[in-house]
């Protein structure tokens, strides 16, 4: 039978029915667009069973529900309908952007005292054996009777778990879509490292010590898109180095969270929303032995983390998208001394639009964030003793070493020479 939802669409629709069915005690039944079902949830009413067992087939029924989803379809909202039976079912469709997939229908259920009349009426339109009729009155007595108010609360319940449905399936793909990217990064970064790196040299340490600060630097800048990069180097490198040894690779990625966290907590997040979200990284580490899930996990604290140290409306996709684009090419063009023509230029929009947007989404202004940036980029610089001062200050932008000292004073609460020799 085709049907368009896939394997794991399916494992997860089947689950929110569940859901519902367990919540209500209202049977459901998934069907696909041509009203067949799919999967039903909960044993289907003594009624419609005899009914069905009289007329020798379900066609009655196929047709009706594929009506009603089509209806609900076409209304955009969850559908009320009456079946060739007499009793209500509630529809909601199930679609995929445009694409119309299915429908998930619950019931039956009377929404008023069951009449027996009702009951003569469907036997004459079905053309059902009078000997039957005792029988189905019992048991289109035994439906159970639902309110209007709490019909429409139970509507609402199938319309929220369905657009969940929807929208949690996009999301998974999103999300795997990341994580197989990620991997196959990871995965190019150990073949890189078994080329160039001596089996024997596994036993020392050589810990890339360097990328570490480089994803602190990138946190603190807001560059996620850096800062993942850097972080899939880092696993790369755990996972080579520690190949079959889960103990260790997840002690090395609980390290990678504290390291992480103090970034965030530096850059400006606060500590309570950092803390809560990396305490639920450490259960789940301990709870698990995928390293995959490691991984994935890995990945999405560094995004939320990130939000704190520059916290956006994360409904506002579109400014989301707009903002890590003009982050990314800042970062990437931070040696060219750009400014905000040019970077309101390489996203598409006009200076002064861009400026605004900036400092709304950002909490600070076009400036500050680049003076902060090419700050966080000098300390970079500045731990190698080999580069001098001046140099440093015009690498970035600083019109003569002594601005550059002073704008380091007034961010970092010291002078550029006094942060160098913390590292000598």
């Amino acid at each position: 039978m085709f049907s368009q939802f896939k394997e794991e669409e399916l494992n997860h629709i089947v689950s929110t029915m569940g859901i519902f069915y367990n919540t209500t005690d209202i049977p459901c039944m998934l069907i696909d667009e041509e009203g067949h079902v799919l999967h039903h949830e909960g044993e289907s009413r003594n009624y419609c069973m005899k009914i069905q067992e009289l007329t020798q087939a379900i066609n009655y029924c196929e047709k009706a529900h594929k009506k009603a989803s089509l209806q609900a379809e076409s209304l955009g909202e969850a559908y009320i309908s009456y079946c060739p039976a007499g009793l209500v079912h509630y529809t909601v469709a199930l679609t995929s952007g445009k694409l119309f997939k299915g429908a998930i229908i619950a019931g039956p259920i009377h929404m008023s005292d069951p009449d027996d009349y009702e009951v003569d009426g469907v036997m004459k339109k079905l053309m059902l054996p009078t000997k039957d009729k005792g029988l189905l009155k019992t048991y289109y007595r035994s439906i159970p009777i639902v309110s209007p108010s709490t019909a429409r609360y139970q509507l609402e319940l199938l319309t929220i778990l369905a657009k969940d449905i929807m929208e949690d399936h996009k999301n998974v793909l999103e999300k795997k879509r990341a994580f197989f990217d990620e991997q196959r990064t990871i995965n190019e970064t150990i073949q890189e490292m078994k080329k160039t790196l001596p089996l024997a040299s596994t036993k020392g340490s050589g810990y890339p010590i360097n990328l570490e600060k480089e994803l602190c630097t990138a946190i603190i800048k807001g560059d996620e898109e850096s800062a993942k990069a850097i972080l899939n180097e880092l696993l790369g490198f755990i996972f080579f180095k520690h190949k079959g040894d889960n103990q260790r690779i997840v002690a090395m990625t609980l390290e990678l969270v504290v390291v992480m966290a103090r970034a965030a907590v530096e850059g400006g997040a606060r500590y309570e929303d950092v803390s809560k979200v990396t305490q639920n990284m450490y259960q789940s580490l301990y709870d698990t032995e995928d390293i995959e899930k490691v991984c994935l996990n890995l990945m999405e604290v560094l995004e939320k983390i990130i939000l704190f140290v520059f916290p956006m409306d994360t409904e506002k996709q579109e400014q989301i998208s707009v903002m890590r684009k003009a982050i990314m090419f800042m970062n990437q063009h931070l040696h060219d001394h750009i400014g905000l023509e040019d970077v309101s230029k390489a996203i598409g929009l006009s200076p002064t639009y861009f400026s605004r947007l900036f400092s709304q989404e950002m909490k600070m202004t076009f400036i500050d964030y680049m003076t902060m940036i090419r700050i966080e980029e000098s300390k970079k610089y500045l731990v190698d003793s080999k580069q001098s001062m001046s140099d440093i200050a015009l690498r970035l932008g600083f019109s003569d070493q002594s601005y550059f000292s002073k704008v380091f004073k007034k961010v970092e609460g010291m002078t550029p020479g006094m942060y160098r020799k913390m590292f000598l």
